[in-house]
């Protein structure tokens, strides 16, 4: 199984991390670090993410500062903070590209970020947990400011390990870097969990969300226990949509029918009514 496992990974095809200034068919563009966002021992770099479109012939620039009811996606990808890509050839880039043909919303641009990928033995070690996350938050950071303008105008999506990293920003983002040590749903084995009372960063700050989960997956019932306890820190319903017969990051997979369309039609509802 290690075997065949290392086989895989050899074959599979992404574009992966591009080097600082590189360029790939003009598609992407390049974040600035941010500081503020950073724990001891990480090297801030400058990270490129790629555009989308809904339309190749939309004269919006992609980094056009949005209209007032126009949103736009910031997607961040799966692949068990491994593998995969932002990039458009990518397989997870499916998942923006669904969202940009839904036809009740006014979503015209999505951009998905090239967080810097881990790898262990026998690969190189280099870029461990939390570089993923450090990178998504700058990324978000440089996204909402440069490009949404207001956090109002922008609807973050992650598949898999991406949809970690997407509720993970808004449990960080408005406290200091030390929450980690003392919050219960981002370290629960930490040993100075009893040093606060209180939970700092739980899901109360967390904005309006819609959860997918297919009945088939394995994780789908810690899906289930992260929407009771976000509704049970926000004090309202969370919509989660639940296909029977759907497998893990199902939304991949243009073969995944019905159950892709039928979950894609549960988030554009979703997403209307938010």
């Amino acid at each position: 199984m290690i075997s065949l496992g290392l086989n895989l990974a050899k074959r599979i095809d992404f574009v992966g991390h591009l080097a600082d200034g590189e360029s790939h068919e003009g598609r992407e563009a390049w974040l600035s670090p941010s500081n503020l966002l950073l724990p001891a021992q990480v090297e801030p770099v400058r990270i490129p993410g790629y555009w989308q479109t809904s339309s190749p012939n939309l004269k919006t620039p992609p980094s056009a500062r949005p209209k007032p009811d126009e949103q736009v996606v910031y997607h961040l990808h799966g692949g068990g903070f491994t593998y995969c890509s932002g990039h458009p050839s990518d397989t997870t880039a499916n998942i923006p590209r669904s969202l940009l043909q839904l036809r009740t919303l006014n979503i015209a641009r999505s951009f998905s970020v090239e967080y810097r990928l881990a790898s262990i033995k026998p690969f190189d070690v280099i870029h461990p947990f939390p570089i993923a996350l450090i990178d998504s938050l700058s990324g978000y950071h440089s996204f909402v400011h440069d490009v949404a303008e207001r956090e109002e105008n922008a609807i973050v999506v992650g598949d898999s390990a991406g949809g970690s990293l997407g509720l993970t920003c808004y449990l960080r983002q408005p406290h200091e870097y030390g929450i980690a040590d003392f919050n219960e749903t981002m370290s629960p084995a930490s040993l100075l969990l009893s040093i606060r009372s209180e939970v700092v960063g739980s899901y109360r700050v967390c904005p309006k969300m819609c959860l997918a989960a297919g009945r088939a997956e394995l994780l789908f019932d810690k899906i289930k226990t992260l929407k009771e306890d976000t509704e049970k820190d926000m004090g309202k319903e969370l919509l989660l949509t639940e296909n029977k017969d759907a497998s893990h990051d199902w939304l991949l997979w243009d073969w995944h029918e019905p159950e892709r369309s039928e979950t894609m039609a549960d988030i554009e509802r979703c997403l209307v009514t938010l």
